[in-house]
């Protein structure tokens, strides 16, 4: 594979990842959709497990990226603090009329009240709480398949034991066939 064909792959998965942040889980009735990564259909285990790995991949991969975009919106918040309190120490950002003196403590109100800021803090919480939720996710998922593990191990013993009792009959059927014969 060429290094363009690869970093075209890479730039259209982050585009889809991107995509998938902006609109997954943007609220809590999103989250009813996220039963498609955590539910299994018994009738279907073999499908199920090979399902399983590539949509937790794909979940792992997406949380990380809402990770990191959390950190950047917590990077930006702050700088908007800390240029917002500069501004105001350095007077280019005057105080609002009727304030009076500026003091350490006024100056952090006032940084917290800015409108920036707000929004800034704002893009950070709803960064952070994406990420959150994406990691729950990443949980659920992590939990689906130890639940597939159990499930397909159960399968399996269910099959031997069919295998087991079905090998005892037969086996007691030859037997009584036998012994029969020779009375």
């Amino acid at each position: 594979m060429t290094d363009s064909r690869e970093q075209e792959i890479i730039t259209g998965l982050l585009t889809k990842v991107n995509t998938f942040i902006d609109v997954y889980p943007s609220q809590d009735e999103d989250l009813q959709d996220a039963g498609v990564f955590v539910t299994i259909d018994k009738n279907k285990l073999d499908d199920e497990i090979i399902k399983c790995a590539a949509r937790f991949a794909w979940i792992a991969v997406v949380a990380e990226e809402a990770r990191h975009i959390e950190a950047i919106k917590k990077k930006e918040w702050e700088s908007h603090k800390a240029l917002v309190a500069i501004d105001y120490r350095n007077g280019t950002l005057p105080p609002p009329e009727g304030y009076g003196k500026l003091t350490e403590s006024s100056i952090s109100e006032l940084v917290e009240t800015n409108l920036d800021v707000y929004t800034a803090q704002n893009n950070y919480l709803e960064a952070k709480s994406k990420a959150m939720k994406l990691l729950k996710m990443v949980d659920a998922m992590s939990l689906k398949s130890d639940m597939l593990r159990t499930f397909a191990s159960n399968q399996r013993n269910e099959q031997k034991s069919d295998f087991v009792t079905k090998a005892v009959a037969v086996k007691e059927m030859f037997k009584n066939k036998e012994g029969g014969e020779h009375t």
